[in-house]
């Protein structure tokens, strides 16, 4: 089972993680529970919880009746939420659902800076979490005493804004990926959740484009897919002790002292080092995971995390990969290699495998759209 601190950066409650790992979440039967524990997404007017459905959460407070109002409860309330579904007295919010063998808890962004602080002050104090699989992480180094497993799954973004001045060695409690090219907020996050912002709050935020940012935005490096074996690594090493692979190397930086700081790239911008996905192996496109800056009111930070996307032209593509051929054996021999080593599951590579096949053969629009989410990017041959 996993718990999730939703994210309220934008003053509403977004289930980050469950956008990136949904698909292994309803594949394997696992239980998940978006946990709301702070003031912003539950009480903001027009976009939290209370105005959003009055009949359902309108009663909700998480601030002892306005006594309260510093979010000091999120912390006892994310253990609440554990001890709710792990032992539920009355009420059981899993409706009698079996295999409570463990609990992991998770969050992105503002959601993990929280868990750090809940994992190294509070946690401790009353364990019930067995497992913390952190994505988007901020910067806050865990202690080196916790006995629960930790899992940091890191953008180059999140790399970039500091995590790489924190970097510490793996051991048997502690893990951390990062991942080369991946953005903070990323395409397929985009695509997932957009229609839903739009549907509930009105906005579509950062789109994949220049329309907000000066560069064109969003990543398509698939993070998602890196995130989703986490999970899986995480259940095991939890349940069976065998410990996720170290990734091969970090992301390789020339420079600490520049912000961002400076990575070494290749001739074509792609940063070195780090977890390398099939788009980053075999790319046509320039991915990273920062963007120069955003255009008014888009603020800068929103296009930073957005990360970076801009297509080789045809002729760098057809001086790469001659024959159509030769780029789909590549990228299918650089998604096995990440399967076996273990950083995206067997099944995903099995579906880049078809939505590469797919592509030779020619497919309709559902499937084209399906490999889009995958990052699989159209190939024009001349």
């Amino acid at each position: 089972m996993v718990i999730e601190w939703l994210n309220v950066t934008n003053n509403f409650e977004l289930d980050v993680q469950w956008n990136r790992a949904y698909d292994l979440f309803i594949r394997e039967g696992w239980a998940y529970v978006g946990v709301g524990v702070q003031r912003a997404g539950i009480v903001t007017a027009g976009t939290a919880l209370r105005d959003w459905n009055p009949s359902r959460y309108g009663t909700l407070d998480v601030t002892v009746g306005g006594t309260l109002n510093d979010d000091s409860l999120k912390y006892d309330i994310f253990s609440q939420a554990a001890q709710a579904v792990m032992n539920p007295v009355g009420v059981d919010p899993l409706g009698g659902l079996l295999g409570r063998q463990m609990v992991i808890a998770t969050g992105d962004s503002q959601s993990t800076s929280n868990l750090g602080t809940y994992l190294n002050s509070v946690h401790p104090l009353d364990p019930i979490y067995q497992g913390f699989e952190l994505g988007g992480v901020l910067t806050v180094p865990i202690r080196t005493d916790i006995p629960q497993k930790v899992f940091k799954v890191i953008s180059e973004y999140d790399a970039n804004s500091g995590e790489v001045r924190i970097r510490r060695p793996d051991t048997s409690t502690y893990v951390a990926w990062e991942v080369a090219g991946a953005s903070h907020t990323d395409y397929h996050n985009f695509l997932i959740n957009g229609p839903i912002r739009l549907r509930d709050e009105g906005v579509t935020g950062t789109t994949p484009d220049t329309q907000n940012c000066v560069d064109p935005a969003r990543s398509r490096i698939n993070l998602f897919l890196v995130h989703q074996a986490a999970y899986d690594w995480i259940s095991r090493w939890i349940l069976t002790g065998v410990q996720p692979p170290s990734m091969p190397q970090p992301l390789t930086v020339l420079d600490f002292n520049t912000r961002p700081v400076t990575f070494a790239r290749d001739s074509n911008g792609l940063v070195q080092g780090g977890i390398r996905l099939a788009d980053m192996v075999v790319p046509t496109a320039l991915n990273n995971g920062w963007n120069t800056a955003g255009k008014p009111p888009t603020s800068a930070a929103s296009c930073q995390q957005a990360g970076t996307h801009v297509p080789f032209s045809q002729a760098t593509l057809t001086a790469l990969y001659p024959t159509l051929g030769g780029y789909e054996n590549q990228v299918l021999y650089a998604a096995k290699a990440n399967a076996v080593a273990g950083f995206i599951l067997p099944v995903d590579f099995n579906t880049l495998r078809l939505n590469t096949m797919a592509e030779v053969l020619g497919q309709p629009q559902s499937e084209q759209i399906e490999a889009q989410q995958l990052g699989h990017p159209p190939f024009i041959y001349p």
